[in-house]
């Protein structure tokens, strides 16, 4: 199956080279959230892949790594400022849409408590 859904990657890596490096791959394939979170939208081979590719940059006894699901609705809140302003929202992929979709998200609640 070549559906595509919407990853979160979060990671904590010890070593300033192997987060350097983990953070390149991770650009390459997804939209940085913050400093060490990304949103990605992979197939289920290319999720197979990244986590192939990651596995071979991190030291697993110091570093971590976690990638999760995001729901096609994703529930949530999303504060501050939204990662790529208006460049984001250009590009209409999921992942790049994540934090604004999030925000929106807020912004929907704080009407309905209204």
């Amino acid at each position: 199956m070549n559906r595509r859904c919407t990853y979160v990657v979060a990671y904590d890596i010890r070593s300033p080279r192997r987060l350097a490096r983990v953070a390149k791959v991770l650009s390459e394939i997804g939209f940085r959230l913050q400093y060490s979170v990304f949103a990605a939208d992979l197939t289920e081979p290319a999720r197979g892949q990244l986590i192939a590719r990651l596995r071979k940059l991190i030291d697993p006894a110091e570093d971590d790594v976690r990638i999760y699901l995001v729901p096609e609705a994703p529930s949530g809140a999303w504060f501050g400022s939204v990662p790529g302003g208006d460049v984001m929202s250009v590009s209409g992929a999921p992942a790049a849409t994540l934090a604004t979709r999030l925000k929106e998200n807020i912004r929907n609640t704080k009407r309905v408590q209204r």
